[in-house]
């Protein structure tokens, strides 16, 4: 889907090599608990992951560092499985 001027700013596009089919890679974006596992860099100790996986839907990110929580908040505009 085309962003228009004013969305290309809010968008994210996540390319990365990873030893894992387009299939896990989107299974693990789109499940909680698999989210919450990727979302531990450096010293992140903690995360959660609250999905609503649908068009329209939204999700929040919370993640702990010592004393500090971050929080990513956002919605879904589309959501597009892999493609042979």
């Amino acid at each position: 889907m085309p962003a228009t001027a004013g969305e290309a700013y809010n968008r994210v596009v996540i390319r990365r090599m990873l030893p894992a089919t387009r299939e896990e890679v989107f299974a693990a974006w789109t499940d909680p608990e698999s989210m919450a596992h990727w979302m531990c860099p450096g010293d992140v100790t903690r995360a959660e992951a609250h999905l609503d996986v649908r068009v329209g839907g939204s999700y929040r990110i919370l993640m702990k560092a010592g004393a500090r929580t971050m929080t990513i908040p956002a919605s879904t505009k589309w959501w597009s499985r892999p493609r042979n």
